[in-house]
């Protein structure tokens, strides 16, 4: 209910070289290729959606519905920008320079604030990070565009060949613009640019780090995705080479999507990891251990009919940091993460479980 269909639409409308598709329908040669059989005999190689659309752009709608092997395929391509192909005795490659605009919902429709925004997209862990930018459009009341919407959504019906047109710039003229940019513009990192990088790369993996959550908050993977934010912005003003000024505005860009999504909800620290939905790190492996030990104590009790469906506070740290080695300060982590998620709920010193 976010308009997601209407703004592909509108990015269909400046753009030369795109392709649609969606996760639900993605079947055939789909995204990325197929080989098939014509009446002869003969294997021929038919390409899908990417490498069609080289050098241009494809717009995934719907990408929480794409097959998961699909999935794995479109991550080959993201990474490197080419499609292998190894099928029926065919050995080729194919071009994949494709800028990928992908579109999808909340695993539970709506998000939910006892997790973080990644981790309730229900897409794999490698094609979250090989995306430069993720963002979350949340769909909050708000009188005034509230209003603003009911308005353009009754004019649709009364005046559906009368549309007030509030557009800055005309979508021709847009057009006309990214292509010049795309085609005479391909600007270079300047030397001037090294030490504010090396500066941010390090200070941003080094900043929250820490060994026994092993949390890293920066790949290098995301300092590719800056420099790449950096020369789009300076393709936009038409500049020959990349500046101090874009890198700054791409850092800023950069940093709104992970505070945006990667925020832990129980450290308030930006977590990479989060940002990008990875659940194999120390932190979870923590959570899920603490969980089982509430669960096989209270099953213990209940089955023993001893009546008791909660295990004491001090009894479970005591069980925690005995049987997994983990600091007391990851037994406090680790708890107030699973009150935030609600998995557990306490009363006094009883600890019960929220099922």
């Amino acid at each position: 209910g976010i308009a997601k269909t209407q703004l592909i639409r509108g990015l269909e409308d400046i753009t030369i070289k795109s392709i649609t598709t969606d996760g639900a329908g993605a079947s055939g040669k789909g995204l990325t290729a197929v080989t098939s059989q014509d009446s002869n005999g003969n294997w021929t190689i038919e390409a899908g959606a990417l490498p069609l659309a080289n050098n241009g752009y494809v717009f995934i709608d719907e990408i929480d519905k794409l097959a998961k092997d699909k999935q794995s395929e479109l991550d080959s391509a993201l990474e490197s920008g080419i499609i292998y192909i190894n099928r029926a005795g065919i050995s080729s490659t194919l071009q994949a320079n494709t800028t990928v605009l992908a579109f999808g919902n909340p695993k539970y429709r709506r998000f939910s604030k006892y997790k973080t925004i990644a981790e309730q997209l229900d897409i794999n862990e490698d094609i979250k990070s090989r995306m430069d930018l993720i963002y979350a459009i949340e769909d909050k009341p708000d009188i005034t565009k509230d209003t603003k919407i009911s308005n353009a959504i009754f004019n649709s019906y009364i005046n559906p060949d009368n549309k007030e047109d509030t557009t800055i710039i005309s979508s021709d003229l847009l057009k006309k613009y990214i292509v010049y940019a795309k085609r005479n513009y391909k600007p270079i990192l300047s030397s001037e640019c090294n030490e504010i990088l090396t500066k941010h790369y390090v200070s941003s993996r080094n900043k929250d780090y820490s060994e026994e959550d092993e949390i890293i908050g920066y790949e290098p993977r995301d300092l590719d995705s800056l420099i790449r934010i950096g020369g789009a912005l300076a393709k936009l003003k038409l500049k020959e080479e990349i500046s101090i000024t874009e890198i700054k505005e791409a850092i800023s860009i950069q940093n709104y999507y992970l505070n945006s999504i990667g925020i832990d909800p129980v450290t308030n620290k930006v977590d990479i990891s989060k940002a990008k939905g990875i659940p194999v790190t120390a932190d979870k492996r923590a959570r899920d251990i603490l969980l089982e030990l509430i669960r096989k104590n209270i099953k213990e009790s209940v089955a023993k009919g001893l009546g008791i469906d909660y295990i004491d506070k001090s009894e479970l740290k005591e069980l925690f940091i005995n049987e997994t080695g983990y600091s007391y300060e990851t037994f406090k982590k680790r708890y107030k993460e699973l009150l935030v998620t609600e998995d557990i709920k306490v009363k006094g010193r009883q600890v019960y479980l929220n099922d």
